[in-house]
């Protein structure tokens, strides 16, 4: 018989209890849920499922959460707008995110057929290290159409891509 089958439960419980409370202090938990609700779900939700499966599977769980998190986060902050009126016209001024990604070419395109004629639109890239090329050849091809809408398009930060047009 091996020594390890000897030692009772409760102490091998309390040996797992003394385990995760070092791993997961209370002050540690407290810190991320400061850190805010992107940090927060995720942790509970990885947790969570650990208690409830173990731990190997509760982690993929996890991970495959905090992707779904991420994901979901980047499509939503892709951008955000101001709008402003000016007499009978409307001044909008897109300030894109830090990291403007293809998943927010569809909510950019959305927006961008929505503004109505004779606005100004100014989209502002001075935050950004990284933008998507598809997002970049969606700006140059409404130049053409802010053209024929008379929308005044105003462009910061914001490099010149060649369009490839599909026939």
């Amino acid at each position: 018989m091996s020594i390890l089958n000897m030692i009772p439960y409760c102490v091998l419980a309390v040996i797992l209890i003394r385990t995760g409370y070092n791993l997961a202090k209370p002050k540690m938990i407290w810190s991320i849920y400061k850190q805010g609700r992107e940090q927060f779900i995720p942790f509970i939700f990885t947790v969570g499922a650990i208690l409830f499966t173990d731990l190997l599977i509760g982690v993929a769980i996890g991970v495959i959460y905090s992707i779904y998190f991420i994901i979901k986060h980047t499509y939503q902050a892709g951008f955000v707008v101001e709008e402003k009126s000016e007499g009978h016209h409307k001044h909008y001024i897109l300030e894109l995110a830090m990291n403007v990604s293809y998943m927010n070419k569809k909510k950019l395109l959305e927006f961008l057929d929505k503004v109505p004629e004779y606005s100004v639109v100014e989209i502002n890239g001075n935050h950004s290290n990284y933008i998507d090329n598809d997002v970049l050849e969606i700006i140059q091809n409404y130049k053409s159409k802010a053209h024929r809408k008379h929308v005044q398009l105003i462009l910061h930060s914001i490099p010149e891509v060649e369009v490839m047009s599909v026939h």
